[in-house]
């Protein structure tokens, strides 16, 4: 029956595999092997409670199982508990499992429950669990942590990658480094070096839809109203980046009171990518518009 089992979670009938494993734990209560086998299959059916309740009875047996520990760490994710499932594989590192794929998951987990220093932490410990892998997993955190807006974060996660891979860090995740590196010193009003490299940047890819907008909302903050607008422009004609570059462009156009200006490229964005916040906006620069006509009427 066990051997039934395995073989039907091999074909993916999970439902037959949890009838054959429980048939061999009748038969065999003291097989642990089937035990397993049946939590993996509840498991695999979604059902969570079932599965994390059947790993905690086989952990309290056997406490050094680090394996045990980290399947129920997924049963826990599947029932909302992260960060119980963070414990368990903290758990799991600490008995000598602290391979790098469970080491980004556990960041993956902290960077969710906004947990800043602890994410930047596991994914250095996964960089070092894996010394010989590429760079990309590792700047994909940082990214993770710069689109949460955790930017000191992503700072010190770029920092630990640019030390640890120095030179191995392939042309892409280098180009997303100096991407995460750029937003964090725009958003922060600096830059100067990391802006000259964006504009390499677009140099080398004109369609570099990410440099363009960070070029964008750096001429912002440093007072360049024109000069943003016409990095958005450029930003417009890339599909992935349309609506986002066009709101911004409107938004620039909007502060400067040219509401009859911006009012197309909010209803271009509006009808890229419909969002309510954009439909408010064009609301608003539409009777901003109106009143705007009326008062020169009147003159």
């Amino acid at each position: 029956y066990g051997m039934l089992g395995s073989c039907y979670s091999a074909t993916g009938d999970h439902l037959a595999a949890e009838s054959a494993f429980r048939l061999a734990i009748l038969l065999d209560p003291t097989e642990e092997r089937m035990k397993r086998g049946l939590a993996y299959a509840l498991f695999e059916q979604k059902r969570y409670a079932e599965a994390s309740a059947m790993f905690e009875a086989m952990i309290l047996a056997e406490p050094g199982r680090a394996d045990l520990w980290k399947a129920q760490a997924n049963a826990l994710v599947g029932l909302g508990e992260t960060m119980r499932a963070a414990q368990n594989l903290e758990f799991a590192a600490a008995l000598g499992a602290d391979d790098a794929a469970s080491l980004y998951f556990l960041g993956d987990i902290y960077v969710n429950e906004r947990v800043w220093g602890l994410a930047v932490d596991a994914d250095a410990r996964a960089m070092r669990a894996d010394p010989d892998a590429p760079a990309t997993r590792a700047v994909q955190a940082a990214i993770d942590l710069r689109m949460r807006g955790a930017l000191d974060a992503a700072g010190d996660m770029v920092a630990r990658i640019e030390s640890f891979h120095g030179n191995r860090v392939g042309e892409e995740d280098r180009k997303e480094l100096l991407r995460t590196k750029a937003f964090i010193a725009v958003r922060s009003g600096e830059g100067g070096e990391e802006v000259e490299a964006l504009e390499e940047l677009v140099r080398l890819d004109p369609l570099d839809g990410q440099a363009l907008m960070l070029l964008g909302d750096h001429a912002l903050v440093n007072g360049e109203p024109e000069r943003a607008a016409l990095w958005f422009e450029r930003a417009q004609g890339i599909e992935e980046f349309e609506a986002d570059a066009c709101v911004r462009h409107a938004e620039v156009l909007a502060t400067q009171g040219r509401f009859a200006d911006a009012l197309p490229l909010r209803r271009q964005a509006q009808q890229t990518r419909p969002r309510a916040t954009v439909q408010d906006f064009l609301e608003m620069v539409d009777r901003a518009d109106r009143a705007q006509g009326a008062a020169r009427a009147r003159d």
